[in-house]
């Protein structure tokens, strides 16, 4: 269930709030209506992100325990960790930055939360980027957890066949430029989050958004690792990204200057044939053919 090879179909696949759940719920409702449907596949053949698992596993926990999810993880892990912002995402607070949403092509939005009872066990946790950020510093330096559940963790689940997932126990395995990565995102009405470990730097990235309609954290989180964790590694400098889209928009109207452009250029354009770019110009639809080529610098 926590390498979402189950089989159990997500109760929560849509990324905005629906009607249904704008009304109270609780797990128990959830498990007859979704955990009880036929496995949409066998386990452990497929790979599909599902909320339902999730929720089954925090049944179980619970009823094995005795004890509540959320207060366990209190007790045994916020508390001591110094994350006091962690809580239930249910219990709103004025503090609280306002919730956005859009709907296709039309602006944000303010948008309600979800009704209690369907975050359990899946999405039910929110807390500021400094506290996540203490978690993540916990898990990279093995704080409360030995070296086998560490692995446990982070080891990547494969199906029946051998196909691997790139996912482990809750996490998201990757790597970002070379550099390898553990992460995972959260959703609920008007809110994102991305946390991303970067257990080689012995560092992470954490982004936290207050609008679901724009998929910005990813590409954000990147651009950030880009710059604490590679700075070796060479940036675009401002008159490289003008001259690239100086080139781009040439190359829309049919026309490039020759002077910033790589030397095999007549091979990648060769004239004003289909191949040149008269045919650039043709693929774009665009209505401006000029000259080919604007010819602005000495050839030598």
């Amino acid at each position: 269930m926590l390498t979402y090879t189950s089989g159990y179909e997500d109760f929560a696949p849509r990324d905005y709030i629906i009607p249904e759940w704008t009304k109270p719920t609780t797990p128990a409702a959830i498990m007859n209506q979704w955990a009880k449907k036929p496995l949409n596949f066998d386990p452990g053949t497929k790979w599909q992100y599902s909320n339902t698992g999730y929720v089954v596993a925090g049944a179980i926990f619970e009823k094995a325990t005795g004890q509540t999810l959320l207060r366990f993880l209190r007790e045994h892990a916020f508390e001591p960790l110094g994350m006091m912002s962690a809580g239930e995402c249910s219990a709103a607070s004025a503090a609280d930055a306002t919730a956005y949403t859009r709907y296709a092509r039309g602006p944000a939005r303010p948008v309600a939360q979800e009704a209690p009872g369907w975050y359990f066990a899946s999405g039910e946790l929110c807390m500021t980027p400094s506290d996540l950020a203490k978690w993540d510093i916990a898990f990279l330096s093995r704080k409360g957890l030995s070296a086998g559940s560490y692995q446990e963790f982070t080891h990547e689940a494969k199906l029946k066949n051998g196909d691997v997932t790139h996912y482990a126990l809750g996490l998201s395995l990757g790597d970002n430029r070379g550099l390898p990565t553990i992460s995972h995102g959260g959703e609920v009405s008007g809110f994102l989050a991305l946390h991303v470990m970067y257990p080689t730097r012995n560092g992470a990235v954490i982004v936290l958004s207050n609008q679901d309609g724009i998929q910005m954290n990813d590409a954000l989180a990147r651009e950030l690792a880009s710059i604490v964790f590679m700075p070796d590694r060479l940036l675009p400098s401002d008159n490289d990204t003008k001259q690239a889209e100086a080139i781009l928009r040439a190359l829309q109207k049919g026309k490039l200057d020759r002077c910033p452009v790589h030397s095999q250029r007549e091979f990648l354009f060769p004239g004003d044939g289909p191949q040149g770019l008269q045919g650039v110009a043709v693929a774009g639809k665009t209505q401006d053919r000029g000259p080919p080529w604007a010819k602005t610098c000495a050839e030598g």
